[in-house]
């Protein structure tokens, strides 16, 4: 690999990283949403947490975990949801 090639990989990755951090901060607005992001997060199927999305060793360039973003955005989900529930 070169030296081109290692600096095009570091752009994805960083565009790969950004784009996961969005996702786990986006706040599902269905229940179905709800269960997909945490089905993906889980790694259905791949016995466990998904190892090539790890969540707590990583963070974004304000130095929140992914961690903190999914379950940020598991609460205010479930918090709109049960919210929409009441009469």
């Amino acid at each position: 690999m070169t030296e081109e090639d290692e600096d095009r990989l570091a752009v994805l990755v960083r565009i790969a990283d950004h784009g996961y951090a969005e996702m786990l901060g986006t706040a599902p607005t269905s229940l179905a949403g709800l269960y997909a992001l945490v089905d993906y997060v889980e790694g259905s199927g791949q016995g466990g947490v998904r190892r090539d999305l790890p969540l707590g060793t990583q963070e974004t360039d304000d130095g929140v975990t992914y961690e903190d973003l999914f379950l940020a955005a598991l609460r205010r989900s479930l918090a709109q949801l049960c919210g929409e529930a009441r009469p």
